[in-house]
């Protein structure tokens, strides 16, 4: 019923979707349908800097057991946070500073045990973290602002082998299942959820729908979100006359406008893909013309290299209803595992993301522009961005690499 999303390889429209309201796909002209240019847009700010490594591990050729964890970035005005933990089975994890110019401090350092923890930042500019804890028969996701020890929210999640969550201040958003049914779903809530609220009420979710890895992007206001998940179904598996190592199944995505106030759904769940496909990993950015999304399909039920990778966008309108998505391609073949990255343009969003030969490529969606090959971010995934200052992060031994990188228009 989970499918294991690779999210990021350094560690997170129809009527057979299931309750999902039918959205045909408009397939809109794009540029990046032609290879990308040698030219770059990118260069390195600062020096790159090993957060983490155990001693005589940070020079190791390609990752090694227990190595630092990251856990989630995010942009400030002037710096970029994130959560990580050092290598080790003892690792600390901490909350970082990366500032635009290059320069990590530690933050914050939290108790012994601690994950790689998630990191938001509030209107204010006030910094949370959020941490996973696990006990016998359950699990509490704590929200806590930096240098503080009281949580603003503390949300007790079920004991299923999902550990994804997502959350803005005030706000969580994770998947567990319904066991009567047993199917995934996609749960909120918020600061203002009544203690007694039952296990039901705070499903966004269609009840058809097996839904898993929800993923929040604040609007430009700020006081809504938009929240996408996948969903899926078992597909017929061949007759090859062998076990399958997993599962087959369709995968596609869904997605509900939420009031960050109540967590509550505002308007109906919209199908953004087709429920014949093989959804794999994905991103989500609520831009300034709606929802912008990049989706890496393929058909296989691991995520190994190859597949397609595609960006959708839609409107989103003042009673919450998404739009039509339209469609434009921007890879076919030879796309790395894991997650591309969005960095926001007028009108759509530049797609950051790797081929299977390590290079980076940039590439226009919905917005102006050429693509192009940046060979300072080579076989580095983009994890955070403000406008055009880029945090790139990548595997060095059993350490984290964390650096900085200008990326003009």
């Amino acid at each position: 019923m989970r499918f294991a999303l690779l999210a990021v390889p350094l560690l997170a429209s129809c009527a057979k979707c299931g309750g999902a309201t039918t959205a045909p796909v408009v397939t809109a002209p794009s540029a990046s349908a032609t290879p990308a240019a040698p030219a770059s847009r990118c260069t390195l700010v600062g020096k790159p800097t090993v957060f983490g490594a155990a001693p005589g591990d940070d020079a190791a050729d390609g990752p090694v057991a227990y190595g630092a964890e990251l856990g989630g970035a995010t942009a400030d005005v002037d710096s970029f946070v994130v959560g990580a933990r050092t290598a080790g089975l003892a690792g600390v994890a901490h909350v970082l500073e990366v500032s635009f110019e290059g320069q990590l401090r530690s933050i914050a350092q939290l108790p012994a045990g601690a994950h790689a923890p998630l990191v938001t930042i509030d209107k204010s500019g006030k910094r949370y973290f959020g941490t996973l804890g696990f006990a016998e028969k359950s699990r509490l996701f704590r929200v806590v602002p930096v240098g503080a020890q009281q949580a603003l929210l503390e949300v007790t999640e079920g004991h299923d082998e999902s550990e994804v969550t997502a959350f803005l201040p005030g706000l969580v958003a994770w998947d567990d299942v319904d066991e009567k049914a047993g199917i995934g779903r996609i749960r909120v809530r918020t600061t203002t959820t009544p203690a007694d609220a039952g296990a039901d009420d705070d499903v966004v979710s269609p009840k058809e729908s097996d839904a898993a890895w929800p993923t929040l992007s604040l609007s430009p206001s700020g006081d809504r979100a938009v929240l996408v998940w996948s969903a899926e179904r078992p597909e017929p598996e061949p007759d090859s006359g062998g076990e399958p190592s997993q599962l087959l199944a369709y995968r596609w995505l869904e997605a509900a406008v939420i009031d960050v106030a109540t967590g509550r759904r505002v308007g109906p769940v919209r199908a953004l893909t087709a429920a014949e496909g093989h959804v794999q990993t994905f991103s989500a950015l609520w831009g300034d013309a709606g929802l912008v999304v990049v989706v890496r399909d393929d058909p296989r039920p691991t995520d190994g290299d190859g597949g397609a990778l595609f960006a959708l966008r839609a409107t989103i309108d003042n009673a919450g209803t998404l739009g039509e998505p339209a469609r434009i391609s921007i890879a076919e073949k030879d796309v790395a595992p894991g997650v591309a990255a969005l960095i926001a343009r007028p009108s759509g969003a530049l797609v950051a993301w790797l081929g299977q030969d390590g290079s980076a490529q940039l590439t226009p969606a919905f917005t102006t522009g050429s693509a192009t090959i940046e060979p300072v971010l080579r076989d580095r995934r983009i994890i955070a961005t403000h406008h055009d200052r880029v945090l790139a992060s990548r595997i060095v031994g059993s350490g984290l690499e964390l650096s900085v990188a200008r990326c003009s228009p």
